[in-house]
C-alpha cells in the first residue's frame, strides 16, 4: 500500500513506515506495488505416503511451471494443511523458499492419489483445494511435448459429479 505522498505502508500496519537508511528505502521500494507483478512461485512437495501416479503428476506440473517452481524430493509426514498445527511446517517451507503457491501430493486408503493445491497470503495459509487423480497421461506421451516453450499456458480438465 502507498499513501498520498508515495511512501510505503506495510500490509499489517496502518501507520506510515519511514525508512531511516538507504537500505531500508530500497527494501520498502522493493516490497511496494509494481506496475507488472512478479510471477508467483510454487512449492511442490510430497506428503507422508505418495504413489507413483501422484509423483508423475507433480513432476509434470513442476515441468509446466518451469523456473518459477521449487521442488522437495523427500517425504514430509508433518505437513497436513487441513489439520490444526499441520499447516505450520508448510508455511515455514513456503517462507523459506519464497513461494506463495504449493502443491502437496499424498496417497492413503481413504484418499487415493490425492493432490492438494493451495495459496498463501503473507506466508500464512489462505485457501486450499483437494483433488483426486483417477487417470493420468504424462506430458511425454503427447506429440510435440519436447518442443514446448517456456511461458506456454496450460489447459486442465476436471470431470466430476455435481
Amino acid at each position: 500500500m502507498v499513501d498520498t505522498k508515495g511512501q510505503s505502508l506495510a500490509p499489517q500496519q496502518t501507520h506510515l513506515v519511514k525508512p531511516k537508511t538507504r537500505k531500508g528505502k530500497r527494501f520498502l521500494d522493493k516490497r511496494g506495488p509494481k506496475l507488472v507483478e512478479d510471477a508467483k512461485r510454487a512449492l511442490f512437495l510430497y506428503g507422508n505416503d505418495t504413489s507413483q501416479t501422484v509423483k508423475e503428476v507433480l513432476t509434470d506440473l513442476h515441468k509446466i511451471k518451469g523456473i518459477d517452481a521449487h521442488s522437495f524430493s523427500r517425504k514430509n509426514p508433518d505437513v497436513k494443511p487441513f489439520e490444526s498445527g499441520g499447516e505450520a511446517p508448510l508455511e515455514f517451507f513456503c517462507n523459506k523458499s519464497n513461494c506463495s503457491l504449493f502443491v502437496l501430493g499424498s496417497h492413503s486408503k481413504k484418499r487415493p492419489h490425492n493432490i492438494t493445491l493451495g495459496r498463501l497470503y503473507d506466508f500464512h495459509l489462505y485457501d486450499a483445494l483437494e483433488l483426486g487423480v483417477e487417470a493420468h497421461r504424462p506430458i511425454s506421451s503427447f506429440r510435440g511435448a519436447g518442443t514446448a516453450q517456456v511461458g506456454n499456458k496450460v489447459s486442465t480438465g476436471e470431470v466430476g459429479r455435481s
